[in-house]
């Protein structure tokens, strides 16, 4: 789920000068507001650019996460930043002070170790009293469980876990859960498993948990039809505006849509695409990249993003594996600057057989991020939560996000 981000500039910057690729002036997305809640992930690892930024908008917010506890071998949770100390303090001071909802997250993505404590009913019961423990001392709103990668075998304990912490903590704290997104099987599978089996107890969740934030982006490759659909262009979305819809067509037929804060990435990647003929054939992740990297690229490169079938922004320039286009290669009218290199590479490798390379920056901005704030709005959810805050957002955002 979590995707920590490099701020230094790589080789996208240097190949501007490389190829001097022409281009024209950026614009930026259109805003809005909203009145739908709003939460967001604050990373233990960006140090003071997130909690920073936090502060400075903590009136948009009903919900900080402070992302910072994981889990030690034993299960106990450990603290990777101190909630108690420097600006760490100040952002839950602030929080308090503007009555917005204090709740850490505890994250695990190991399926085994998951499996062993929680199919344990000892141990299970150990570590329910140990979370709630901790809320109560530290008199937080609650806690965020944030249990990525478990197995179909571990369903019926998860759900067990839920049931039991929701019941350790009392009415007075709020137990949120942070689940993967689920792909509609017939967008997932081209032939769809007879006896498909899922990690988590939707029916379950929606019951015991308060607030239940589904992670809606890193798509990728999962949805096949869409695939299939964008096949003229690259296409590797962080999340397609028409695959988060399926998504909560999904969601709300056993979660509450009250209960549901749609997950909104603020960041993108950066790849290497591998062309042949007819097709885009590989994408190679380098890097994950946020949208001061993503514009600083734009800028450098002198190319103009364009919005891609997904809703979000990408740019597309040579790396040492794109050839030098002269000009029988010859790409669709109406091309955009952002494109043409994908697509000139696309004719070139029609035109010759060879398989050829270019690289792409694909990231979720701040038009992107409206429009999953009008899912939320169509379908009646309780807001968004924002992966992740860490000050290299699309400044854009916090207008669409309504702040005052």
């Amino acid at each position: 789920m979590k995707n920590t981000t490099k701020t230094f500039l790589t080789g996208a910057l240097l190949l501007a000068v490389v190829f001097g690729i022409p281009g024209t002036t950026f614009a930026s997305s259109s805003s809005s507001s909203s009145d739908i809640e709003v939460s967001g992930w604050v990373p233990y690892w960006v140090g003071t650019t997130g909690t920073t930024a936090a502060i400075n908008h903590i009136d948009t917010f009903s919900m900080i996460n402070p992302f910072t506890y994981t889990l030690k071998t034993d299960g106990t949770p450990y603290a990777n930043a101190d909630l108690k100390k420097g600006i760490w303090d100040d952002m839950l001071d602030e929080a308090k002070d503007v009555d917005v909802d204090i709740v850490p997250t505890i994250m695990n993505g190991s399926g085994e170790f998951m499996h062993g404590m929680l199919s344990d009913d000892d141990t299970r019961e150990e570590f329910v009293e140990d979370i709630a423990s901790l809320v109560k001392k530290n008199r937080w709103n609650g806690i965020d469980i944030d249990f990525e990668g478990k197995k179909a075998d571990t369903r019926e304990y998860f759900a067990d876990f839920v049931k039991e912490l929701n019941s350790e903590l009392g009415s007075s704290k709020k137990l949120v859960c942070t689940i993967e997104a689920r792909t509609p099987p017939t967008s997932l599978y081209r032939v769809i498993p007879p006896n498909l089996e899922y990690a988590n107890d939707y029916k379950a969740i929606g019951k015991y948990c308060d607030i239940v934030q589904i992670m809606t982006y890193d798509q990728g490759r999962a949805d096949l039809l869409l695939n299939e659909k964008r096949s003229g262009a690259p296409y590797i979305p962080i999340a397609d505006n028409e695959w988060v819809e399926k998504v909560i067509q999904l969601a709300i037929k056993d979660i509450p849509a009250s209960k549901i804060m749609l997950g909104v990435a603020t960041y993108g990647h950066e790849y290497n695409v591998t062309v042949a003929p007819n097709w885009f054939k590989e994408y190679k992740k380098t890097q994950s990249i946020n949208s001061v990297y993503a514009l600083a690229s734009s800028t450098n490169l002198k190319i103009e993003p364009y919005r891609t079938g997904s809703g979000e922004l990408a740019i597309t320039f040579p790396n040492m594996g794109t050839p030098i286009f002269d000009k029988t290669i010859v790409v669709p009218a109406g091309t955009q600057p952002g494109a043409m290199v994908a697509q000139q590479s696309l004719a070139y490798a029609n035109k010759t057989g060879k398989t050829v390379t270019f690289s792409m920056i694909w990231w979720s901005d701040a038009q992107a991020i409206e429009d999953k704030v009008e899912l939320a709005e169509k379908y009646d959810l309780r807001g968004v939560s924002l992966f992740s805050i860490d000050g290299k957002e699309d400044p854009d955002m916090w207008e669409v996000l309504g702040e005052n």
